[in-house]
């Protein structure tokens, strides 16, 4: 008997080591986190945003550039502060600092941007893939955007993320560097001189107030930035390394100013060098570019853009599921979902796999026989300002959140937060009707399913 306890209580210690050792998955370094949030930033924004807001605001775009890229690296400042300071993601920290229900309010806002991106993403995946496949383009594009997001789900659900996620950041880094180098060869093809071209060309093709449209320029570029925030929620390793979580956020943002000034000041000086016909009837600029250039650099950044577009809902998705994923350590969403990833991505990837064929039938390529710069940006303007606006509005609850946990402790962290949610909100509160009816339905469909939860616990 001793002899057999003894034997069990080696066996028990023999285990105890092992189990040490296979915790789970390594931390993630700060290059991963970097390509990580490099991938969520570079996609939709850089191909479908250059192109409208240069025809919204003119040469202002450029400028609206660099005053986006520092408003995204204030909002960044907030998330090290949370991260590096107090070591936890935004989503605990409001949870802590402020109350459950307003964190949720924060993540929801998020979650639902990110679910609008993903249909986007399916979007402009079909217009893409509609001009390689004659009259019935848009359909076959439809079935294969489809089957690439059942395919996401599939490489979501096997945890294989990590491994996508860098090589998608280094693909679409490799896209935007080809982005640029192609818009230097086209600025030496044609003689123009980007910016001075920018400033003496009439760059205002659509007839509407220009206020209006600068803060709807603001919100569409700022768009473009949404992204970074990912690693915050997708990070794997303990409390006291979150610090790099707040580096790659910096370093990913500082990337996205350099790049998209670039690109816009291509965008502006390149399309309106044929006044007749500004953009070539392009809605997407790496179409555009490679037209100015020769068909067969458009066909091939047509490919590229299809890889980038739909790299971005591999992050966006992940993203997305972690945050349900906290909704359900909260007692927000049945506790089970913590424990089911399928039922997570379903959610994340589902919906879009429902709703991109009725959004394309209603709204998007499908409901159209033409391609004409109109109608594809009717296609997607909305999506992109009501996603930009509640990832914004998110951002002001962040800020918000800031300043009243340091109410007694830092006057300089309360001032500031009062600052950016003010400055936030005065973004929004300037946006077209449409677009605020939007988000307010948004947040009054989180504020219900909430009270509906709570009620039943």
């Amino acid at each position: 008997m001793k002899g057999q306890k003894k034997a069990k209580s080696n066996a028990k210690r023999s285990v105890l080591p092992r189990e040490t050792k296979n915790k789970g998955p390594a931390s993630h370094t700060l290059l991963e986190l970097y390509w990580h949030d490099l991938s969520a930033i570079i996609g939709i924004g850089v191909i479908v945003v250059p192109i409208i807001v240069s025809y919204l605001v003119g040469v202002f775009s450029i400028f609206l550039v660099l005053f986006v890229g520092i408003l995204a690296l204030v909002i960044g400042t907030i998330l090290y502060e949370v991260e590096a300071v107090e070591g936890l993601d935004p989503y605990k920290y409001l949870g802590t600092k402020v109350s459950k229900e307003y964190s949720f309010i924060f993540g929801f806002l998020l979650v639902i941007a990110y679910i609008l991106i993903v249909i986007l993403a399916g979007e402009v995946g079909v217009l893409e893939l509609s001009q390689f496949f004659g009259s019935y383009g848009v359909y076959v594009g439809l079935i294969l955007v489809e089957l690439f997001l059942i395919a996401t789900w599939a490489v979501l659900s096997m945890k294989r993320e990590k491994f996508t996620l860098n090589f998608m950041g280094i693909i679409k880094l490799l896209f935007v560097i080809a982005l640029i180098i192609a818009g230097f060869i086209a600025v030496k093809m044609i003689g123009v001189k980007p910016f001075l071209n920018a400033i003496n060309g009439n760059s205002n093709y659509i007839n509407l107030p220009q206020a209006a449209f600068m803060s709807l320029g603001i919100i569409l570029l700022f768009f473009s930035f949404v992204g970074f925030e990912t690693g915050s929620f997708t990070f794997r390793g303990p409390n006291e390394k979150r610090y790099i979580v707040a580096e790659a956020i910096m370093y990913s943002i500082l990337t996205g100013i350099v790049v998209y000034t670039l690109i816009q000041i291509f965008a502006i000086g390149l399309g309106n060098y044929n006044s007749s016909n500004p953009f070539l009837g392009f809605s997407l600029f790496p179409n555009f570019i490679g037209q100015v250039i020769s068909y067969p650099v458009e066909v091939f950044f047509s490919i590229f853009s299809i890889v980038v577009v739909l790299g971005s809902v591999v992050a966006l998705s992940n993203a997305s599921s972690k945050v349900l994923h906290m909704f359900a350590l909260d007692g927000i969403v049945p506790a089970s979902l913590a424990d089911n990833e399928n039922l997570k991505l379903s959610l994340s990837l589902g919906i879009p796999i429902v709703l991109l064929p009725v959004v394309s039938l209603i709204a998007g390529p499908l409901s159209s026989t033409t391609s004409s710069f109109i109608s594809d940006v009717g296609a997607i303007l909305p999506i992109i300002s009501v996603a930009s606006m509640s990832v914004l509005l998110a951002f002001a609850f962040l800020s918000a959140g800031m300043a009243y946990a340091n109410r007694n402790k830092s006057w300089g962290k309360l001032l500031s937060g009062i600052f950016i949610t003010l400055v936030i909100l005065g973004i929004i509160g300037f946006a077209q009707i449409q677009y605020l009816v939007g988000l307010l339905v948004i947040v009054a469909l989180g504020a219900i399913g909430y009270v509906i939860v709570a009620r039943n616990k």
